[in-house]
């Protein structure tokens, strides 16, 4: 048994774990901010309602404010589901599996870890632009640059 190799394959293995952990960090914000959005309209508006009366009517700038505040609101919301939308991901295709499982079985393992790390290089390279892509769509304009 050679270890040629290994060193990368269990780099390349750990940086895909770290991609699908982003991933799903991402994707927890994500639905955080949307739950949160509509929580602190619902709680603002119910504490307004609450303080002045049902029956109370904003004068002008109240109702400014308040429209104001509703956009913010659905704006997030938006934005929210945008970066909670699912992106390609690139894994191995059930073919390259069964290449794998059939013409490359006796492969040397050196060859067989290089194979699957070129797989998961793919993957990363998925994740990394689909999860970019959430990123960009949550953090709306005050994101990183």
């Amino acid at each position: 048994m050679t270890d040629q190799g290994c060193e990368y394959a269990e780099f390349v293995k750990g940086a895909l774990a770290d991609e699908e952990a982003r991933r799903a960090s991402v994707n927890t914000r994500a639905f955080t901010s949307i739950t949160a959005s509509g929580t602190q309209f619902a709680v603002a508006t119910g504490l307004l309602l609450f303080l002045r009366g049902k029956d109370w009517l904003p004068r002008h700038g109240a109702a400014w404010a308040f429209a104001v505040s509703l956009s913010l609101y659905l704006i997030s919301v938006g934005l929210g589901l945008l970066a909670t939308q699912s992106h390609k991901t690139t894994v191995a295709s059930p073919e390259t599996m069964r290449t794998m499982l059939t013409e490359r079985w006796m492969d040397h393992q050196v060859d067989a870890r290089n194979s699957v790390a070129a797989v998961r290089v793919n993957a990363i390279e998925a994740l990394r632009e689909g999860t970019g892509s959430k990123t960009k769509w949550l953090s709306g304009p005050f994101g990183r640059r």
